[in-house]
C-alpha cells in the first residue's frame, strides 16, 4: 500500500485533491491531510515516512511549504515530493528541494494521474539504485553511488558513505540480496563497492579515497579476478556509449 500525505491549508482544496487521488488510482493507496507544517511535522512524529507528498507552497499564517520540505524531508529518503500552488511565481524556487512535479491549482485529473505515476515509477527506479534501512523507527535510503562499503560491527552494519556514515541493526547476510553487482563481500565483515575501488593487492583494496578495505584468505582468489572484471565490463560498457 502507498501512504500520500497532502498538506494543504485549505479545507476544500485538500478534499478536493484527496477524491481525485482515489479516484485516478487503482492501487492500494491511503491518504492524509494535514492543514500546516506544524500538523505535518506531528504526522511525521507518529507515522512511516510517506510514499507521497502533495506540498502547497502557500499555507497561510507565513508558512511556506518548500521551507517545510527542506527541514521535514531529508534527501536520504525516497518519499516523493509534488509541490502544488496557484501562484507560478513559484516554479523556479522549488528547484531547491528534490521534487517530481509542480502542479498549477485548479487541479487537473489527467495532472494529478500523471504526477503519481511519475512518482511510484520513481520509487521502483530508486530500488534498483540504492537501499533503504532502518535506524529507529525511520528508513534511510542510500544511493548505491554514495555507499562506499559496508562494515559489520557487533550486531550494527556501518554503511559508510561519502559524506557520513549510518548505523544499522542487522547482519550482513541481510544485506547482501540489497546490492546490486557493483558490490563485492571480501571479507566476512565487509562488502565493497567496486565502483570506489583504486587498486587491489589481493590483500586489501584501496579506495579512491586511500582507506583501504581489508580481503580475508578466503576471498583472496577472487579479489582481483571480481576487479578485473568489473573494470573490464564497465570500461567496455563507457566505449560502447561513446561509439553510439
Amino acid at each position: 500500500m502507498n501512504h500520500i500525505v497532502i498538506c494543504e491549508d485549505n479545507p476544500e482544496q485538500g478534499k478536493l485533491l484527496a477524491d481525485i487521488i482515489n479516484h485516478v488510482m487503482n492501487e492500494r493507496i491511503s491518504v492524509f491531510i494535514c492543514q500546516s507544517a506544524a500538523e505535518f511535522e506531528g504526522f511525521l512524529q507518529t507515522h512511516p515516512m510517506p510514499d507521497v507528498v502533495f506540498m502547497d507552497i502557500e499555507l497561510g499564517n507565513g508558512e511556506n511549504g518548500i521551507d517545510a520540505i527542506k527541514r521535514l524531508i531529508p534527501r536520504t529518503f525516497k518519499t516523493q515530493v509534488i509541490y502544488i500552488t496557484g501562484y507560478l511565481k513559484y516554479c523556479t524556487q522549488v528547484y531547491s528541494t528534490p521534487h517530481i512535479s509542480f502542479l498549477v491549482k485548479p487541479f487537473q485529473s489527467a495532472q494529478v494521474k500523471t504526477a503519481l505515476e511519475q512518482s511510484l515509477a520513481k520509487m521502483e527506479e530508486m530500488q534498483y539504485e540504492g537501499i533503504s534501512i532502518c535506524i529507529h523507527s525511520q528508513v534511510i535510503y542510500i544511493p548505491f553511488r554514495q555507499l562506499k562499503y559496508i562494515e559489520s560491527s557487533g550486531r550494527k552494519l556501518r554503511f559508510v558513505c561519502s559524506d557520513t556514515t549510518y548505523e544499522s541493526y542487522m547482519q550482513i547476510k541481510d544485506a547482501v540480496p540489497k546490492l546490486d553487482m557493483r558490490f563485492f563481500q571480501c571479507h566476512k565483515s565487509y562488502i565493497v563497492n567496486l565502483d570506489q575501488v583504486l587498486s587491489c593487492d589481493g590483500k586489501s583494496y584501496t579506495l579512491r579515497n586511500n582507506e583501504c578495505i581489508p580481503i580475508s584468505t578466503r576471498y583472496r582468489l577472487d579479489s582481483k579476478r571480481v576487479f578485473l572484471n568489473y573494470l573490464s565490463q564497465n570500461i567496455s560498457f563507457h566505449v560502447n556509449s561513446i561509439q553510439k
